[in-house]
């Protein structure tokens, strides 16, 4: 069975880039409460359609972590209060960060 691959911001499945990381690990926490969300993380080079790659090499993280979680598929399956979808962004904004911290050389065409 042959994989699809997507866009690890958005699941898009029209992949244009990758971007070579560092395998990383986050804590999610839940800055309201405090309270641990689990641990998030990556292994690898992260895929990317070009419409999230605009954004990232753009400098644009609000807007990638925006699109991020109006993509995502638990977004798209559950109606977000605004307080979820706060949470979902700043979590998303973390690996975010981590990514972008993790980034080992400038990003490559895909294929």
């Amino acid at each position: 069975m042959t994989v699809q691959p997507q866009c690890d911001f958005c699941d898009s499945k029209d992949v244009q880039w990758t971007y070579p990381c560092q395998d990383f690990g986050v804590v999610g926490v839940n800055t309201d409460t405090g309270t641990n969300v689990g641990l998030l993380g990556s292994a690898g080079a992260w895929a990317a359609c070009e419409t999230c790659a605009a954004l990232i090499e753009a400098g644009r993280w609000q807007a990638l972590a925006e699109r991020s979680v109006a993509t995502s598929p638990t977004a798209k399956q559950h109606k977000l209060s605004p307080d979820e979808r706060a949470l979902l962004i700043r979590l998303t904004k973390e690996m975010h960060e981590a990514f972008r911290q993790g980034r080992k050389m400038e990003r490559l065409a895909y294929g």
